[in-house]
């Protein structure tokens, strides 16, 4: 199994020097309101934190957020005095957006590929997918035996402005009908 890199254990925020922001009040809202919305100190989200969270000596806190919703965020010194404000915090890694987006019913066409070299284009990864295909991508068997007509169809039509390149040593059986549109 991969490892997987650690999160901070601890979140720590600085005042505008620099320096740690000790006894710091940390607000956290619903993303563009004015409501409060909790954070809390265990993964399991079962105990929040105080809003506002007081910073520790090093200007720490441990913070974690409820996956899917959006938080602002409002840092205030010991006498409430703005210090800064950031809006649209979310506990969505990329890796979850990633993983999301994948799943989605169109989801190869979410993901890109950049290509090398003179020219080179980005394009999605399913045009990129695309440009090679085999029969067996569309179910045929090559056998010699099964009639692979419409399966071999779906084939060539996945092909479009691309190649079908056929499997050595198999045999494909049925009856196409191959027409071209294009002037040479």
């Amino acid at each position: 199994m991969p490892a997987i890199l650690s999160p901070n254990a601890k979140q720590q925020f600085l005042d505008n020097a620099g320096q740690p922001a000790a006894g710091f009040k940390l607000y956290t809202y619903a993303a563009n309101t004015t409501t409060p919305r909790a954070t809390f100190t265990n993964r399991a989200g079962s105990v929040p934190n105080a809003n506002p969270v007081i910073l520790d000596a090093r200007g720490e806190a441990v913070l974690y957020l409820t996956p899917g919703q959006v938080y602002d965020y409002v840092l205030r010194d010991s006498n409430d005095a703005l210090i800064w404000t950031r809006s649209g915090v979310s506990a969505e890694s990329e890796d979850t957006v990633l993983r999301g987006d994948l799943e989605a019913s169109d989801g190869g066409s979410r993901v890109g590929v950049l290509q090398t070299g003179n020219g080179a284009l980005a394009e999605e990864i399913l045009t990129a997918y695309r440009r090679v295909v085999s029969p067996e991508q569309s179910g045929c068997l090559g056998d010699g035996v099964t009639d692979d007509a419409a399966k071999m169809q779906l084939a060539l039509d996945r092909a479009e402005g691309g190649v079908l390149r056929l499997t050595p040593g198999r045999t494909y059986s049925g009856t196409l009908r191959v027409f071209v549109n294009k002037a040479y």
